[in-house]
């Protein structure tokens, strides 16, 4: 497999997920960051549909078979380099 096909078929993430909004019993929401760990390129988002919205994006393919589920939202925040925290 040539490098081309092999970056475009594999991709890697480093997810991290924290709690925030009031204690228990209470809404509470997911905030939510990726960070690529080739570039170091982090990515931030207020909420898990932003998240998988985005997720969607990156993965679909020249088919569109990652679009079946629904339009794409760009990410509610983005944040780039070291030092970024959700």
């Amino acid at each position: 497999m040539d490098q081309g096909r092999k970056d475009a078929d594999y991709r890697a993430y480093l997810l991290r997920c924290r709690r925030s909004g009031p204690g228990p019993g209470a809404d509470v929401s997911w905030r939510c960051s990726l960070e690529d760990p080739h570039t170091g390129r982090r990515r931030t988002f207020a909420d898990v549909n932003a998240l998988l919205a985005a997720l969607r994006q990156d993965l679909a393919g020249s088919d569109g078979s990652a679009r079946r589920h629904g339009p794409a939202s760009p990410p509610t925040q983005t944040q780039e380099g070291e030092g970024n925290h959700v």
